[in-house]
């Protein structure tokens, strides 16, 4: 609920100026690219350790899906704000990182896994149709 109220908010109330759909991906990139940051810093302390090279290709699938559902959920905030509909895009928003959290603490690994895959794919397909009705043929001009 901070992490995507946060957003609308920011949007909404303090960014009026960046209005295009360039701007919520870039928004999403950042706050995606904060999360990555965190993550690797304190992967720093396993240096050294037993467990420093055990799950890099998870590690990678950590890193890409996530970056995609920062800026997926993004982009769906966006297009609420936008068109009108951020009744039902920020509560959208929110249970697809509501889901997509609770699948990595009450489900094994694999079926966790799974489930972000699905959310993952799910809020990738819905940003894009939000994306894509955002189009301004004029934007392209600049």
């Amino acid at each position: 609920i901070l992490e995507e109220g946060t957003k609308y908010l920011m949007m909404r109330f303090f960014l009026g100026s960046y209005d295009n759909r360039k701007d919520a991906v870039t928004y999403g990139i950042g706050h995606g690219a904060y999360e990555s940051l965190a993550s690797g810093l304190s992967c720093l302390g396993m240096i050294g350790s037993a467990q420093s090279g055990a799950n890099i290709p998870m590690s990678l699938w950590e890193f890409a899906s996530g970056a995609l559902s920062c800026i997926a959920l993004t982009v769906m905030i966006f297009y609420g704000i936008q068109k009108g509909r951020a009744k039902i895009m920020l509560p959208a928003a929110i249970l697809i990182h509501a889901v997509d959290n609770a699948s990595v603490t009450l489900l094994s690994d694999s079926d966790g896994t799974a489930l972000r895959a699905v959310t993952m794919i799910g809020a990738g397909c819905a940003a894009y149709f939000c994306w894509r009705s955002l189009r301004d043929p004029y934007e392209e001009a600049y």
